[in-house]
């Protein structure tokens, strides 16, 4: 290390220059580590939400049809397809490739807000609002990170990015159970424990 570093004159300066470096490397790893975790997760809990997200769309089409037909209407259609199937078949078809291009184009806010006029809430909630604007930036960031700009960057405020990515989840839940019943069945569960016998 002496021939590395200019200035070491003998085995004090050598010690006390190898203690500054290992402290130096362990405090920027530890940063790196802490920035890599940060970023990781809140990659993760955005595809949670989104996914949470896709889900309900794809159970509007069972529960909201109307809403879905009115989107639909003025697409072209095959009228050989209709004379075949039927117009309500090929109408389910539009409808279906409908969803499934939005779940996988659109970006998390303009899901959220076709979700929100789905279920047309009829009252603010009072413990939560949906700030798109909040959500918009968050997802920027998050492509940011997936596409490396950000990546090994320190993320400011992340615990309050992951609460707002959570409690959006939380939110339209219960916007899904508020609206249509939805509910989780616990029946379904794999994991569950074996009863005692």
């Amino acid at each position: 290390m002496e021939k590395l570093i200019i200035g070491i004159k003998d085995a004090g300066d050598l010690k006390k220059t190898a203690d500054f470096v290992r402290e130096r490397l362990t405090e920027q790893t530890m940063k790196n580590a802490s920035y890599s975790v940060d970023a990781a997760s809140l990659v993760f809990a955005h595809t949670v939400l989104e996914d949470e997200i896709n889900s309900y769309l794809g159970i509007t089409f069972h529960f909201a049809p109307d809403f879905w037909r009115d989107r639909v209407k003025k697409d072209p259609f095959d009228l050989e397809a209709v004379l075949k199937h039927g117009l309500d078949n090929v109408v389910g078809s539009f409808i279906q490739k409908k969803i499934w291009s939005i779940r996988r184009n659109g970006s998390l806010v303009t899901k959220a807000n076709l979700l929100l006029a789905i279920c047309k809430p009829s009252e603010q909630d009072p413990y939560y609002a949906f700030d798109q604007e909040k959500v918009k930036s968050i997802d920027k960031l998050r492509q940011n990170i997936v596409h490396g700009e950000l990546l090994g960057s320190e993320i400011a405020d992340i615990d309050d990015k992951l609460s707002c990515l959570r409690n959006a989840g939380f939110y339209f839940f219960k916007l899904m159970h508020n609206t249509f019943g939805l509910r989780i069945d616990t029946t379904v569960f794999t994991s569950q424990p074996k009863p005692n016998t």
